[in-house]
């Protein structure tokens, strides 16, 4: 096992024997924010930014692209 495994939808970053990790498109989402909080208005469009530019990622990588994201909790 490395920090990503894959398993054919994104995969999680950092799993452990007792935690199962964040999905790596969360990973590339929060790798993301920075730069998308120097461009954005707001930190909702911020987020919206962060995760275009995570899912972009994730189609490079061959993964297919998102098609809904899961609400807010």
């Amino acid at each position: 096992m490395n920090c990503f495994d894959y398993d054919g939808v994104g995969g999680t970053a950092f799993p452990t024997a007792t935690y199962n990790g964040v999905s790596v498109r969360d990973y590339f989402a929060k790798e993301a924010m920075s730069y998308a909080l120097n461009i954005s208005p707001s930190y909702k469009a911020a987020a919206t930014v962060a995760y275009q530019i995570a899912d972009a990622m994730l189609v490079a990588r061959g993964v297919p692209p998102v098609t809904a994201v899961p609400a807010a909790v």
